[in-house]
């Protein structure tokens, strides 16, 4: 950790996976196995000393229930060193911005010399999301001790209950979903397409 405030700060390399449709080719890959495997690639073929990498930070902008420090994770499916200090974060529209920004911050801040910065989002495996009486009677059964006990919670959920709600990366407290928003902001703002 040599880093000093006039250091400059170089990306020496970066990596993405193609767009594919939801649920189409990445269909049954994990949010933790595309990363782990681009990570690892990149480190492939960037010729990175794996010993010298420090941080690893990475986004998700829709958080895997069975990945809640997907960072940690990629650590461990890329083959990294386990002492690299791994942490994620979600920021919509900014969140892969972000890390580049925290790994940014702490190489001329002197924490650390080498970092990877990233994210991903598999919409083709999201949270699935029920409306709250499914909910509920999911969490009450996931809890009750017998069959029968875990058949009652159901009781009252109707069929029109048992619907999962649309996965749509979409702010609670506004109107617009990431997409409708990124639109909207490049018509705005006169961005063309081929500009983006």
């Amino acid at each position: 950790m040599s880093s000093s405030p006039q250091d400059r700060v170089a990306i020496i390399a970066g990596l993405r996976t193609p767009f594919q449709r939801i649920a189409s080719g990445y269909s049954k890959v994990t949010a933790r196995a595309l990363s782990s495997h681009l990570v690892n690639e990149l480190v492939e073929r960037s010729e990175l000393d794996r010993s010298t990498l420090e941080l690893l930070v990475f986004g998700q902008v829709v958080m895997a229930p069975d990945a809640p420090n997907l960072a940690r994770e990629v650590v461990m499916g890329a083959n990294l060193p386990e002492q690299v200090d791994a942490y994620s974060i979600s920021r919509a529209c900014a969140t892969s911005y972000q890390t580049t920004v925290d790994v940014y911050h702490n190489i001329i801040s002197g924490n650390v010399d080498v970092g990877i910065a990233g994210g991903c989002d598999v919409m083709s495996q999201p949270p699935i999301s029920f409306n709250k009486k499914m909910t509920e009677a999911m969490v009450r059964a996931s809890y009750a001790k017998s069959m029968g006990a875990k058949l009652k919670a159901f009781k009252g959920v109707g069929i029109g209950d048992l619907m999962p709600r649309q996965p749509a990366i979409k702010d609670p407290s506004g109107e617009y979903t990431m997409g409708e928003a990124a639109e909207k902001m490049a018509k705005e703002n006169g961005i063309l397409r081929a500009d983006q």
